[in-house]
């Protein structure tokens, strides 16, 4: 019989059950910046040089380029900015690289048509259209006082050629300016193309869009290669600094030509030496057992016992000398083998 479980074990279950899954949404759901957001305020310089039909109360170029920013979600994984739906429209009206369709209205322009994704890399639009600025010293003022990191200026006017757009970006961190174009994105952009006036509204959409994503990269990469992520292009870490312990010292790596099993075989040698002219100077003397044949009485084994013992003792001051040289690095050894007995030579420091 299998024991049944209590109500109250089941609600804790439940709970702990919930606050997992709650904590796995928060985790996937996370910004993809460790630190502060990136927050792009945005303006546009004269904009009655457009002569939007709209009324310039509604500010309709600057909220244009407000959604701009909003939909500039970019893929980590990819570094991609994530393109507009499909079914958004089925002839392009512009550049391919801009997909502005060619029944292009106001409203189209005006909405967020780019939903982020979580864990995209994303900005916070600060629309200054309150402002009452027109130029981009104006617009640099009222960005810091509304805590922006970065400020976009757009400037476009109709000229002989036609529509005419340029734009830059400052950090407001580092007052560093980046302009660009729209050639920057599209290369096939020409000025001379006719636009609608909701063609003009999403080209500043569209620009804005761009340079927004490659802004969100940059910033993502500086703060991936300052430490906080994981990036390829992280920096090298600097050394801990040197503390007061000593570290262990290395052992002492063997010589290129360590000659102490050399000493250790001679020493080995000159014993086993010894030992043999011991036993041969035991025999000297004994008597000789021929088996009946004629032969000598007695074993004479001077010769023998000599040779072994002169051998057994250069055997043993050689290795000795073999070992020092090795422990001391000294002097230099020659080692001479005749028929009759053992010569040693040597320079010693």
């Amino acid at each position: 019989m299998s024991p049944s479980l209590s109500p109250s074990t089941l609600r804790a279950a439940a709970h702990l059950m919930g606050v997992g899954v709650l904590g796995l949404l928060m985790a996937a759901s996370a910004p993809a910046f460790a630190t502060a957001p990136v927050r792009i305020a945005v303006g546009i310089e004269r904009a009655q040089d457009l002569a939007l039909i709209e009324p310039p109360a509604d500010h309709t170029a600057l909220r244009a380029i407000a959604q701009g920013v909003r939909e500039a979600c970019v893929e980590v994984s990819s570094r991609r900015l994530r393109a507009l739906p499909a079914a958004t429209c089925k002839t392009l009206g512009d550049v391919p690289e801009s997909n502005i369709c060619v029944d292009e209205t106001t409203e189209q322009a005006l909405t967020l048509q780019i939903e982020c994704l979580p864990g995209d890399l994303t900005a916070n639009a600060v629309d200054l259209s309150r402002s009452g600025c027109e130029t981009s010293d104006c617009y640099k003022v009222e960005a810091v006082k509304a805590g922006a990191t970065h400020l976009l200026i757009i400037t476009a006017a109709w000229g002989d050629s036609g529509l005419i757009i340029a734009g830059k970006i400052t950090d407001l961190a580092d007052g560093k300016v980046t302009a660009f174009a729209p050639t920057n994105f599209a290369p096939r952009y020409s000025d001379i193309w006719p636009r609608t006036e909701p063609h003009v509204l999403a080209l500043l959409k569209w620009i804005t869009r761009e340079q927004a994503s490659r802004t969100l990269l940059a910033a993502f990469d500086a703060e991936t290669a300052g430490g906080k992520g994981t990036g390829a292009a992280a920096l090298p870490s600097v050394p801990p600094p040197a503390t007061s312990t000593p570290e262990p010292l290395a052992p002492p790596e063997a010589s290129a030509h360590d000659y102490r099993w050399v000493g250790w075989s001679l020493i080995g040698a000159g014993v086993v030496a010894g030992a043999g002219s011991l036993f041969a100077w035991h025999k000297n003397g004994a008597p000789n057992d021929c088996g009946g044949v004629t032969c000598r009485q007695q074993l004479h084994t001077i010769v023998p016992t000599v040779a072994l013992g002169v051998a057994g003792a250069a055997g043993l001051v050689t290795g000795v000398i073999v070992l020092v040289r090795e422990q001391r690095d000294e002097g230099g050894l020659s080692l001479f083998l005749h028929p009759t007995g053992v010569a040693l030579g040597g320079t010693f420091r």
